[in-house]
């Protein structure tokens, strides 16, 4: 989706952040424990520098819109709402800090962005990550993991989507 990729360039964009990678496109591998297209283990790995990742909710809500003014002449346009969490880990930051800067830098992306909550406990972030892995393996990362500000913060992005209606012009293709 084109606003997380715009999302990971802002933040890839900002020196201070000094993300070394940023992962959009990522496939579960078991138990929330994400992995790349190259198979490489991406949640809570000491060994990416500092890392974003941007995860897609399951599920987007679909509302029907009254006949829009927005530019769709055809017909009713649709609302729909996808949500996503963001994570970022990082040495060297007061989590509290780069978790307000992150999110600012979230929301200025797009007028229709809505962050609903975050948190920079990396404890909680961790544990729940790894909710259903072993518990040694869960102790032995919060270890590893003590001097990371780690973040997650989760929003919406609506998005207008205008009816099919037939002679409408049809736009399914990836820009050139």
């Amino acid at each position: 989706m084109q606003i997380t990729n715009n999302i990971l360039a802002a933040l890839a964009a900002i020196p201070q952040l000094n993300i070394a990678n940023t992962f959009g496109d990522l496939h579960l591998l078991a138990n929330g424990v994400y992995i790349t297209g190259t198979e490489e283990g991406i949640c809570f790995s000491d060994t990416f520098g500092n890392y974003v990742w941007i995860e897609q909710g399951a599920n987007s809500k679909i509302a029907i819109d009254s006949v829009s003014t927005v530019g769709y002449a055809c017909s009713n346009t649709y609302k729909v709402l996808h949500t996503f969490s963001l994570f970022f880990i990082g040495q060297s930051f007061v989590p509290e800090k780069v978790c307000n800067f992150i999110a600012s830098v979230i929301a200025a992306q797009a007028k229709e962005i809505t962050l609903t909550s975050y948190s920079f406990s990396f404890q909680d972030i961790i544990t729940n990550k790894m909710k259903g892995l072993n518990e040694d393996l869960i102790n032995k990362t919060l270890d590893r993991f003590c001097d990371y500000a780690i973040i997650k913060i989760d929003y919406t992005y609506t998005e207008t989507i205008g009816a099919y209606v037939a002679g409408c012009p049809i736009d399914i293709c990836e820009p050139c």
